[in-house]
């Protein structure tokens, strides 16, 4: 089929036939159709917030959820360091009372051996007291058994056990001392078999403290996973972005192109 142009007006109706504009119809609308043109940003609704900004939003707002396990880990690790300090007084404090059951002693001797001896006791309580953390101190014996994390440790729990020096694991006499043999020597079976006990307790804590330690390093290596995933979304949503910047730019070229061809049939 042919299409004959007679006259600027016919010359217009054929261009406007070709671009499949009807009557009443926006012209743009048609040209823009046949041209392959996006729709111009100005006049298109506002974008929402991209998947990317959103889920950064929320990485920002949210709680880090480790938070609880390192804080159970910190506590752990406290707990243990203090567990181990309290093994060494317990040695030498045995060593003591050994040395102090010699009824051949010499008694400036034997009072400056008791003399050591009440003060490592008072450094097991000194030790004691400063095992806690956040309000939660597993040595002093006011918590026994299995007892749930500080914070939100995601059901973590922690061994609880009495260190102090007249407890249930060390259970020396109240106001114990080696100025006599027989009571020295007492002492030192009852340190003998506290040392094992506590030894005991102080693994069981640091074997949690390792646990915790572990759960936080695979933590730290999925977060580290999921940036590396975030950043290559990121890099697709810049391309997209490019992209749609590039088109708006040959839109306002192209616009003004059918305008241009229309002149020419005038």
């Amino acid at each position: 089929m042919s299409i004959g142009v007679q006259s600027p007006t016919t010359a217009l109706m054929a261009l406007e036939n070709l671009a499949g504009i009807g009557a009443g119809a926006d012209p743009n609308a048609g040209v823009e159709g046949a041209l392959g043109l996006l729709p111009d940003p100005a006049s298109s609704p506002p974008q929402p917030a991209s998947i990317l900004d959103l889920s950064l939003g929320a990485a920002t707002a949210a709680a880090d959820p480790t938070d609880g396990v390192q804080a159970a880990a910190d506590l752990a690790d406290r707990t243990a360091s203090a567990g181990g300090a309290i093994l060494g007084l317990l040695g030498r404090m045995r060593d003591a009372a050994a040395a102090a059951s010699d009824a051949s002693l010499d008694p400036s001797a034997r009072q400056s051996l008791d003399a050591g001896y009440q003060s490592d006791l008072a450094r097991i309580a000194s030790v004691i007291g400063q095992a806690g953390l956040g309000g939660v101190n597993l040595i002093d014996g006011s918590l026994a058994g299995d007892v749930p994390g500080p914070g939100d440790a995601g059901g973590v729990s922690l061994p609880a056990s009495d260190l102090t020096a007249t407890g249930s694991l060390i259970g020396l006499p109240a106001q114990s001392n080696l100025l006599d043999p027989a009571g020295a020597q007492a002492i030192a079976d009852t340190l003998e078999a506290a040392i094992g006990a506590v030894g005991a307790a102080v693994d069981g804590i640091s074997s949690q403290a390792d646990a915790l330690q572990g759960q936080l390093d695979l933590a730290a290596a999925s977060a580290s996973g999921a940036g590396a995933a975030l950043d290559q979304d990121g890099a697709r949503l810049q391309a997209l972005q490019v992209q749609q910047q590039l088109a708006a730019g040959g839109y306002a070229l192209a616009g003004p192109t059918p305008a241009a061809i229309l002149a020419l049939f005038r």
